[in-house]
């Protein structure tokens, strides 16, 4: 598909080009002259080089160094709450399909690919909770959207499920928080606003020419720009084992947030 922008580019330069990048990209490996990767990417480039926009998971190390940052912004994967995948089950559902589960005894935490980074997230919260114990900080909040457990603690995890399984109470209070910590952006209405927004602005600014028009990314979160423009950007609280404060927050310390799970970031509008 890449192969499509000289194309387009050519009969109709005054088209903008968004190019979606959805894949995890060993920039590392990229960067590593004469490797399978480079060279595969440089055949990629070759072609992608001529979009306007880079549009890319949020995760900095998967955009190569060889994309001009200005054309680089960050868009998350979504869901729709109300997608048949997030219904609620009845009695009878539930039901069946525990009877499955009982049977198979299969269950699926994560997925180990790669792009999911499972032993980074692993390795940095171990760092993030031994550097909250030199701190003298022990309340982490758990709990209230998780359980916390010693590493290879399984039984104590088998334990927590059976604490969510038999307490419904329990069980109500902690998918309520879970269900109110996650960010708009991650939804159907905060997908549409950032399609709708770089559809909208491209339309307006036009593609650059003779150092005019254009729109710059810089790295930034479409989601974050819309809200800018509009005069609503978001604000972070951040709570952290009793400590909390109102402040913007770099996209690692945002990354950072959302992957460890005990920096529980509220992000609201701001309202008259």
């Amino acid at each position: 598909m890449p192969g499509l922008i000289p194309l387009i580019k050519k009969v109709t330069p005054d088209r903008p080009v968004l190019y979606r990048s959805y894949i995890q990209i060993r920039s590392d490996l990229i960067a590593t002259a004469g490797s399978p990767q480079a060279d595969i990417w440089d055949f990629l480039w070759s072609n992608i080089q001529g979009c306007d926009m880079f549009i890319s998971y949020p995760i900095p190390i998967f955009v190569p160094y060889t994309i001009p940052r200005e054309k680089v912004v960050y868009l998350p994967t979504t869901t729709d709450w109300l997608d048949g995948l997030n219904k609620h089950l009845n009695k009878w559902d539930s039901g069946y399909y525990g009877y499955i589960y009982n049977v198979a005894c299969h269950l699926q935490l994560a997925r180990f690919d790669p792009s999911k980074g499972i032993p980074t997230v692993i390795d940095l919260y171990a760092e993030f909770r031994r550097r909250c114990g030199k701190a003298g900080i022990t309340d982490v909040k758990d709990r209230i959207n998780g359980f916390l457990v010693a590493p290879g603690d399984w039984k104590a995890v088998a334990g927590h499920l059976m604490d969510l399984f038999t307490d419904e109470e329990l069980w109500k209070e902690m998918s309520y928080a879970a269900a109110m910590g996650v960010s708009d952006e991650v939804g159907t209405v905060g997908n549409a606003l950032g399609w709708f927004y770089l559809a909208a602005k491209w339309n307006e600014v036009g593609v650059e020419k003779h150092g005019k028009g254009g729109l710059k990314g810089g790295e930034k979160w479409v989601n974050d720009m819309a809200r800018e423009e509009a005069g609503y950007p978001h604000l972070f609280q951040i709570e952290c084992q009793g400590f909390s404060n109102i402040a913007g927050i770099d996209l690692s310390s945002r990354i950072l947030t959302w992957a460890t799970g005990q920096l529980r970031v509220r992000r609201s509008a701001v309202t008259d």
